[in-house]
């Protein structure tokens, strides 16, 4: 029965709160007629009830004297008046109620975004260093915005980016703090100036992505209620990942919560320059004896926004690899002046460098911006490169089936190179006449190295010559001359060891390799599939040159580079002639990139005949060309031919010279990381004869940019699954800045220690927000009659546009009836009895 429907209030009395914020109220209830048909009906019955009472015993009591007869009268009436009584139901109500106070939600973004100057042009002062995370932490420290908010509102402080984590809840002035009841990591401190500074303390730039308007419908989800007056939300506005805002606004529309964006960063686009990337070979040689060195480009690619047409200056400097940027500033070896281009478009630098020493160097990139220009952020004003200058010459393993015209002009250009040393197997030769024959070569061999991938042992060799291959020359090899053993030696050099594998496909010895299963080990090797016919079947009616056929991937490679001067340009490929003869074949393998095809239209029948293909083996790199016939370059001029071979050896030894001839090394995947974005840690340990070492655990020293260990430190890397002699662990860097990773020599048997290191960067993603999005903050606002106001203005204006909320709700309730007691039925039963027994004394019963 719903009492409060009807309630007529006869006595009211308060009691004494039993717990903070509570209240007692009792009351006493009736249940009367609801309308009036009821009161009508109620009042007719009641009259007539007591009219024929009295009209009864009146009649019946004439007899009796006077005072008898009114006091049985009024017994009787006195029984009616009970149940009267009993008919209104009287109750006694008590109520506990508890005033829930108001809350305002204050939502702070710590994605890195946040990182970024509050204001590029630096304002009045000047000051360009204070971030906007600084910016929004000294706000909420100096002014009032919080405590003006704890007048009227329990206030809960959260972080987001991706996501939305409560950091505290301040009580409101005069409330205790209470504890939360939402799940999450809040703190409740002793007092609300604790709470507040150490949730100003906990709201670090460090998320990776802004997903706003989940980030804000996941806050309004934790502390959803009818006490919720606003959520103020502190933001540049940017939106990168995720739902869009219209999520964060239908949801607070639905819950009828008001957002009040407070807009950070400056709203104009400010000006900015960057270097967007950079190239540059990871391994160079150095020859000490040589006048000129062989050339490296090192090519930086440079944006602006807001600066078209201005000059601007691009200055290359190197320093050690190992040297702090901040601490070595490094050589100045170059400096230029460049237009910059407009908004949305790129610039490209070239810088043509030479080594000078051996050693590994940072070559770094700096565009400065024109004089006077105020950048978002400078960071990204500077690209590094690490180049490693090595005086070991490149070890070649040159393989022939027979002396033809490639193998002849071949061993005769790297001969006479300083940057290779060239050991030679030409198996047209009976190994007896071998001291006879006279080759271009630093040592002629009688069969497959033994110990290979290790060079066979020579007396006459020079400390810097070195001691294993870097990459094996097959030049229509007879494969059935090279054993089993010898191939998957080969095989686990090229995969474990980054070797270089250049295979030349021949109209002698290659068709051997098409069907047997003998060579079913060669044939993995290959990025293509061999066509099951011999060359000279397929091609003794080609009685012209026909042209190559260049792919896409041509120009990206650079292999096929041969002007030096003009990097990407193939046009001396449509002078050349071309070829007259390949093997065809039937396809590539799926991971295999293809640089050139061979022009004979009648060479369709299994496929486009392919010239120049490679894939990855693992760690190693394998060629494949389709023809011996490239000593036809030398007709354009014997430098093509030299530099067309230079480029093709180069890049199959850049994975051995990554690799190193080295105990351990470190095997990064990226030298630059996001911040906050795991990047795997790898050591590689290997024996004199680089086969992998079998090791329980290896332990990584890993130093932050102000040189101390990180937390964690040092990494424990675990061996990893069916890769021999490799360890790994993930890390992932915890802020900006470069990180060393040092490997004690003395735990890996180096003669010192082995020493990389990562950059951690801000990501594009985050960076990209250089201004404060005003429309997306101000449809927050609009969407749920909220208001944006700028940083510097919220603590003076919000506080007064939040309405208090604050809702009395009853925590417990108990209601008692009065007239179902023990006396109320001894009147009623003795009212009937006194009666009675008049009525039995008087004779009327």
């Amino acid at each position: 029965m719903n009492s409060f429907a009807h309630l007529s209030l006869l006595a009211q009395s308060g009691s004494a709160p039993s717990g903070p914020g509570l209240e007692s109220l009792t009351a006493t209830e009736w249940n009367p007629p609801r309308t009036p048909l009821g009161w009508s009906l109620l009042l007719g019955v009641a009259a007539a009830l007591l009219a024929w009472t009295v009209w009864l015993y009146v009649r019946d009591t004439r007899s009796l004297p006077r005072p008898l007869r009114a006091g049985l009268l009024a017994l009787r009436i006195g029984v009616i008046v009970c149940l009267g009584v009993i008919a209104f139901d009287p109750r006694e109500r008590t109520q506990t109620t508890a005033v829930r106070p108001s809350r305002v939600a204050l939502l702070v973004d710590t994605s890195q975004s946040m990182q970024l100057p509050a204001d590029p042009t630096g304002g009045a002062s000047g000051d360009v260093s204070e971030t906007r995370a600084e910016a929004v932490a000294r706000e909420l420290a100096d002014s009032d915005l919080i405590e003006e908010l704890r007048r009227t509102h329990k206030v809960q402080i959260f972080g987001f980016d991706a996501g939305a984590e409560l950091i505290a809840e301040l009580p409101r002035d005069g409330d205790l703090p209470e504890e939360t009841s939402t799940g999450g990591t809040a703190a409740v401190e002793d007092s609300p100036a604790d709470g507040a500074a150490a949730a100003l303390a906990r709201l670090e730039p460090d998320g990776g992505e802004t997903r706003l308007g989940e980030a804000i419908s996941d806050a309004l989800r934790q502390v959803r209620g009818p006490t919720l007056a606003g959520a103020i939300v502190i933001s540049d506005g940017g939106q990168n990942a995720g739902a869009g805002a219209d999520a964060a606004v239908g949801r607070a529309a639905r819950d009828g919560v008001p957002l009040y964006p407070v807009g950070v960063g400056s709203t104009e686009r400010p000006a900015d320059v960057r270097v967007t990337d950079l190239s540059a070979p990871t391994d160079v040689r150095f020859a000490p004896e040589r006048e000129r060195q062989d050339p490296f480009e090192i090519r930086a690619f440079l944006a602006a926004e807001g600066l078209a047409g201005q000059t601007a200056t691009v200055v290359l400097t190197r320093s050690p690899a190992g040297s702090d940027p901040a601490e070595t500033p490094g050589e100045t070896l170059e400096t230029r002046t460049l237009a910059l281009p407009a908004d949305g478009e790129s610039a490209e630098v070239t810088f043509e460098r030479e080594p000078a020493e051996t050693g590994r160097f940072r070559y770094t990139v700096t565009l400065s911006p024109p004089p006077g220009a105020r950048e978002a952020r400078t960071d990204d004003n500077a690209r590094s490169a690490v180049v490693n200058a090595r005086s070991r010459p490149t070890g070649v393993l040159l393989i022939a089936g027979g002396p033809n015209r490639d193998y002849r002009f071949l061993q005769t250009a790297l001969a006479r190179q300083a940057t290779a040393e060239v050991d030679v197997l030409l198996q047209s030769v009976d190994p007896a006449e071998l001291p006879g024959v006279t080759q271009d070569g630093d040592a002629l061999l009688a069969e497959f190295p033994e110990s290979f991938p290790l060079r066979p042992p020579g007396d006459a060799r020079p400390e810097s010559s070195p001691d294993r291959y870097d990459v094996v020359l097959a030049l229509d090899a007879d494969w059935s001359r090279i054993s089993p053993e010898s191939v998957e030696a080969l095989s686990r050099w090229v995969d474990r060891q980054r070797g270089g594998l250049i295979f030349a496909a021949g109209d002698v010895y290659s068709p051997q390799l098409t069907d047997d299963a003998a060579f079913a080990g060669v044939r993995n090797l290959l990025p293509v599939r061999l066509a099951p016919r011999s060359l000279v079947e397929a091609s003794d009616e080609s009685t012209r040159p026909w042209q190559p056929e260049l792919t896409d991937a041509a120009a990206e490679d650079g292999v096929l580079d041969l002007d030096p001067e003009q990097p990407g340009d193939l046009s001396a490929w449509s002078q050349f002639e071309g070829f007259y003869r390949a093997y065809p074949t039937r396809g590539v393998k799926d991971l295999a990139t293809v640089l050139m095809l061979h022009g004979d239209p009648r060479n369709t029948g299994d496929g486009t005949t392919v010239l120049i293909a490679d894939q990855r083996f693992g760690g190693g790199r394998v060629f494949y060309l389709g023809t011996t016939e490239f000593w036809r370059l030398r007709a354009n001029g014997p430098e093509l031919f030299e530099r067309f071979w230079t480029n093709l050896i180069r890049s199959a030894a850049e994975g051995r010279a990554t690799e190193g001839d080295e105990p351990a090394l470190f095997l990064i995947d990226r030298s630059e990381v996001p911040v906050g974005e795991p990047v795997r840690i790898a050591v590689g340990l290997r024996d004199a004869r680089g086969e992998p070492i079998e090791a329980g655990t290896v332990r990584v020293t890993v130093d932050g940019p102000d040189g101390f260990p990180v937390p964690g430190s040092p990494l424990t890397l675990s061996p990893v699954p069916g890769r021999p002699g490799r360890f790994e662990s993930p890390f992932t860097p915890p802020r900006a800045g470069r990180f060393t990773l040092t490997l004690d020599g003395d735990d890996v048997g180096s003669p010192e220690d082995v020493v990389a290191s990562i950059t951690a960067t801000l990501p594009e993603l985050e960076l990209s927000t250089v201004r404060q999005e005003v429309p997306t903050l101000t449809a927050l606002a609009e969407g749920t009659e909220g208001r944006y106001v700028l940083l510097a203005d919220a603590a003076a204006t919000l506080p007064g546009l939040i309405e208090s909320r604050d809702r009395t709700v009853t925590v417990e309730e108990s209601v008692r009836a009065l007239w179902d007691v023990r006396w109320m039925l001894f009147l009623i039963v003795g009212l009937f009895s006194l009666e009675w027994l008049i009525r039995k004394l008087s004779r009327l019963a």
